[in-house]
């Protein structure tokens, strides 16, 4: 984006128009990698409580 900014005198500011989509790609693709990390984090964390309730679960057979 910043090569767009500063060709946009030059260019009329067709460079910026030209960059969006680039831009967009970008976010996308990083949009996509965060709901990848934050899918595996709730699994995780999912098995995590599993993990507690039976722990919970043989304590109360201690008791």
């Amino acid at each position: 984006m910043t090569e767009a900014v500063a060709a946009a005198p030059a260019t009329f500011g067709q460079s910026i128009a030209a960059a969006i989509p680039q831009c967009v790609r970008i976010a996308v693709d990083y949009a996509g990698r965060i709901a990848g990390k934050l899918a595996a984090l709730l699994s995780s964390g999912e098995k995590l409580i599993k993990l507690i309730d039976g722990a919970l679960g043989v304590l109360k057979i201690v008791e």
